[in-house]
């Protein structure tokens, strides 16, 4: 059967909608939250953005209002809220990312569940650019276009031949079909 599909094209995940998925937007010295967020964590009112630098990750963890350093991320009746960010971190974040001040970047996220919190992991080195001015060919959005690679063009072939990478483990490990490295 595999040689029956060799040839077809592999479309990459990331190009079809993400609604009830993990989603965090950065534009504008603001961050926005999905509701695919918050319906996973329905009776979280607080959180903590914590940020690996070295590595570029984002983790937006589950908090108690009374901790420190804590953000509201969504509304008294739990639908998502603008997020605004103040200067220094704004700087910050798009420093260190090398992103554009224009443009909105979207991040989709993994759900963590550890022993005494919840919370979502992101990485910031595959957040999808939309510039503002073009449009974006989602019916969901005619704001802005997307400046992502596309993997459309990869056959059944070349994906089976890719690397399989566990991004949000402590190791990480590259497995190829024909054996681990």
């Amino acid at each position: 059967m595999e040689s029956d599909i060799g040839q077809y094209e592999v479309i990459a995940g990331d190009k079809f909608a993400h609604l009830t998925e993990p989603v965090v937007s950065f534009a504008r010295r603001a961050v926005w939250i999905n509701m695919g967020c918050l319906k996973r964590m329905p009776n979280t009112f607080y959180v903590h953005f914590l940020l690996l630098r070295q590595e570029r990750k984002l983790i937006i963890k589950s908090a108690v209002e009374e901790q420190l350093d804590v953000v509201r991320w969504c509304t008294p009746s739990g639908n998502p809220r603008k997020i605004t960010c103040h200067a220094d971190l704004w700087s910050d974040i798009i420093s260190l990312m090398e992103w554009s001040e224009d443009s909105r970047y979207r991040l989709l996220g993994r759900f963590i569940h550890a022993p005494d919190w919840n919370g979502f992991a992101f990485d910031m080195t595959r957040a999808e650019e939309f510039r503002p001015g073009e449009v974006e060919e989602s019916s969901l959005s005619t704001e802005m276009t997307s400046t992502k690679d596309s993997r459309i063009n990869q056959t059944w072939e070349e994906h089976s031949l890719s690397p399989l990478i566990s991004r949000f483990s402590e190791d990480t490990a590259i497995t190829f079909d024909e054996g681990e490295l």
